[in-house]
């Protein structure tokens, strides 16, 4: 009998949901078993699930369609007591609390070929990998826990809503197919993976003299710290040969080994950590290494998964991840955990293949270099990482927190608060803000309330200019927070390694974290801490309005060309005609205020999203966009291509091949089909952008080896980088980043970098 009264869950509950109380056992076994997100309320009103005849119809048909009847399925939902059509979202609490009572026995029970999983949570729960349900739907994967292939498809009701003619209904076409050929399908999965996935190690240093061109290599370790944890497997493989050492079956000759691996053509998934982990024991790959297949697959899917599971599902149809704890390898027998990083390497040497081949059609073979070459800088930026000021960090701490209570006692005095008011609480800032005060509201949260965020906030100021004082508290509130993080970051060298990403489906650009040390608000003193050893300087390079020379060079506009070459600006141009008095005149703050909103109309905002999110009055981000584009009317009419391409092609990518899909464009709202074409105009500036700085980077780390310089990249902030270099390298240093980054590629217009150098990231000077 169902266990729901045993949950917390259901006791809270405000429905009785007696038709999940069936009783299990031998009738209830079917081949394949269908398990929805959770019932509707249709459901629960007439106590029986697919209730609503339309609903039922509409999976009906699709079964039809391959010969199976919903009467032969045994239907279930991942969450009992939750309501799928409310608004509310289930936790993940929730979810692992009403599997294991149930859903987890009921598979069990009745043992099916097939699972299919209707719904995104479903989905997600029985192919944890995956990002969303969109890259799942119309292929099929093998759960070697529950020993049932697993077919996702979306909600019913979600498909009913769109065309036939979309690809959702294609995947959704294809995934029944998929269940025809594995009902049909006489083989097992077992019997399939003895037949085609016979994987065979060995542990013979003399065939590693036998091994191909390209070599996949893996490592296993004790965890994922690169200062802590150790080695335990190393595998090679060139898909003829599966060549696997292991600290516990007899060690591991390193410099044998690699002895052989320097004169191949290396491939790896997730090739930073290899490196990392080699790097540890003296062991430098970046010269030999040509390949990643998890970058092969970001750019092949940004948005999807990236994982070697899942790629290995996908292209191959073998699944062995899923009953692996890799959290815990040292506790694997050292012949099991052979096999497992054996396995391991044999399809990363073939999805290499496989996905390099992919590239090359889709026209993304110079993308994938510049990013196999970032990914080298990135190395040697997380492995430095950045030197602390332990003394100046607690210093600030100090300043903002004494500053942080000046605001507050001031902002209580300005508005006559008592002390038990509480700046933190939505609650109490709203009924002062909007009910006291009486402003009107601009911005309302998800549940319709007025807002209390900090755009909402800056909003206000205007009207009540003590409301400052709240701004204020939250910016020495938040630079406390980011340094009690730092502080708590900060390694036994003395310095925090923050770890760099390129898998940022947005744009191709570089995202920090753990902590993120891209986040340091411009006027703040953050930047104080950040110090270069003693004999050690800064160079600090910052590209010149990249995004509009960018933007110029695609565009090809003519205007936008000569500006650039003739070295006038911009930005004072428009504002001169803004303002209506001469360039000569125009203060910093007028540029500024001009410049944001050319940059706004770069990435394709209107002028009343600029507006709204420069928060600048409407009708000056209408003139001043009105006397940019007069100015560079070929750029406007490049971006009126753009959304036609956009619309047609459901993607954009850059020159070099770095794809932004959108599937969806011609299905949703017209309000969300503008925003899919604004991020796509966004994407192919910004992302453009940031291969350029990711090239001259390149560039400028191949120099700095080739030199033989005590130098290296420690930090990357989108359009700028820091390298720490020793005093007497500086010179050469700058010269090298002069250039190799003022022209990274050949364009229509000259690039330009305005080049610094401290001794801590606060005061660079010109140079």
């Amino acid at each position: 009998m169902l266990q729901c009264k045993n949950c917390y869950l259901w006791r809270q509950s405000k429905v009785g949901l007696d038709f999940f109380n069936y009783t299990k056992g031998e009738d209830n076994k079917s081949k394949v078993v269908i398990v929805f997100d959770s019932p509707f309320t249709s459901d629960v009103r007439d106590n029986k699930f697919f209730s609503d005849r339309n609903y039922r119809t509409l999976l009906d048909e699709h079964l039809n369609k391959i010969g199976v009847s919903l009467d032969d399925c045994y239907t279930t939902s991942l969450l009992k007591c939750f309501i799928s059509d409310t608004s509310k979202k289930p936790s993940k609490t929730a979810i692992s609390k009403c599997s294991s009572l149930y859903l987890l026995e009921e598979i069990k029970e009745n043992k099916p070929k097939i699972i299919i999983a209707i719904g995104a949570k479903s989905a997600k729960f029985f192919i944890p990998e995956i990002n969303n349900l969109k890259e799942a739907v119309g292929k099929y994967f093998y759960s070697n826990i529950h020993e049932s292939y697993i077919v996702p498809l979306f909600d019913l009701y979600y498909l009913s809503r769109i065309s036939q003619q979309s690809s959702q209904f294609k995947h959704t076409n294809r995934a029944m197919q998929h269940i025809k050929y594995l009902m049909d399908s006489k083989v097992s999965y077992k019997e399939k993976v003895k037949k085609e996935f016979v994987i065979k190690v060995n542990q013979k240093y003399e065939n590693l003299e036998k091994l191909e061109k390209y070599v996949a290599i893996d490592l296993e370790t004790t965890g994922l710290s690169f200062a802590k944890d150790k080695i335990l497997t190393l595998g090679i493989s060139d898909l003829k040969q599966n060549i696997v050492f292991d600290v516990g079956a007899g060690g591991i000759d390193w410099k044998r080994i690699f002895k052989v691996l320097y004169t191949r053509k290396l491939v790896a998934h997730n090739a930073m950590f290899e490196m990392r982990f080699l790097r540890t024991i003296g062991i430098d790959i970046e010269d030999c290494l040509v390949g990643d297949t998890k970058i092969m697959q970001f750019l092949l899917n940004p948005m999807g998964a990236t994982s070697l599971g899942f790629i290995t599902q996908v292209e191959f149809g073998y699944s062995y991840k899923d009953t692996i704890d890799r959290s815990n390898m040292i506790a694997m027998k050292p012949k099991d955990r052979q096999q497992y990083c054996g396995t391991d390497t044999y399809f990363t040497i073939r999805a290499f293949y496989k996905l390099y081949k992919k590239l090359k059609e889709r026209g993304s073979i110079n993308s994938y270099k510049v990013f196999m070459g970032i990914l080298k800088v990135l190395v040697h930026l997380e492995e430095k990482g950045m030197l602390i000021d332990t003394r100046k960090l607690n210093e600030l701490l100090i300043y903002y927190n004494n500053e942080k209570e000046k605001s507050v006692n001031k902002f209580k005095k300005s508005f006559k608060l008592t002390e038990e008011f509480n700046l933190n609480s939505p609650l109490q800032l709203r009924k002062l803000i909007y009910g006291d005060l009486g402003l009107p509201v601009k911005i309302k949260t998800k549940t319709k309330q007025p807002s209390t965020k900090a755009k909402a906030i800056e909003l206000c100021v205007s009207k009540k200019p003590a409301l400052q004082k709240l701004v204020d508290y939250r910016l020495y509130k938040g630079n406390m927070e980011k340094l009690n993080l730092y502080n708590l970051s900060i390694k036994g060298d003395g310095r925090i390694h923050s770890s760099f990403s390129m898998f940022s489906p947005g744009s191709s650009r570089v995202m920090s974290a753990k902590p993120n040390l891209q986040n340091v608000n411009k006027g703040s003193r953050l930047k104080e801490i950040f110090i270069a050893p003693e004999g050690y300087s800064y160079i600090y390079f910052d590209f010149a309005q990249l995004e509009f020379r960018t933007w110029v060079h695609l565009s090809k506009d003519p205007s936008g060309i000569k500006f650039i070459n003739e070295g006038k600006d911009i930005h004072r141009f428009i504002a001169s005609r803004f303002f209506k008095k001469p360039e000569s005149q125009i203060s910093k703050d007028e540029r500024d205020r001009c410049k944001q909103i050319v940059y706004g109309s770069l990435y394709g905002s209107t002028p009343e999203g600029v507006a709204r999110e420069k928060n600048v009055p409407l009708e000056d981000a209408k003139q001043i966009q009105r006397i940019f584009f007069n100015v560079c009317k070929t750029g406007y009419f490049w971006m009126k291509n753009l959304e036609n391409q956009i619309r047609r092609d459901k993607h954009i990518k850059t020159p070099f091949g770095t794809y932004r899909f959108f599937p969806e464009i011609n299905m949703v709202t017209p309000y969300k089909r503008e925003e899919m074409i604004r991020q796509g105009k966004n994407f192919i500036v910004q992302s453009w952008s940031g291969e350029l700085v990711f090239i001259a980077m390149i560039k400028v780390h191949k120099a700095i080896k080739a030199n033989n310089l005590d130098a290296t990249f420690i930090h990357q902030i989108h359009d700028a980088g820091i390298i720490e270099v020793k005093n007497c390298d500086v010179d050469k240093g700058i010269e090298i980043v002069k250039e190799n980054a003022n022209n990274p590629i050949k364009l229509s217009i000259p690039l330009e970098v305005e080049i610094k150098k401290g001794t801590t990231w606060e005061n660079l000077k010109e140079i």
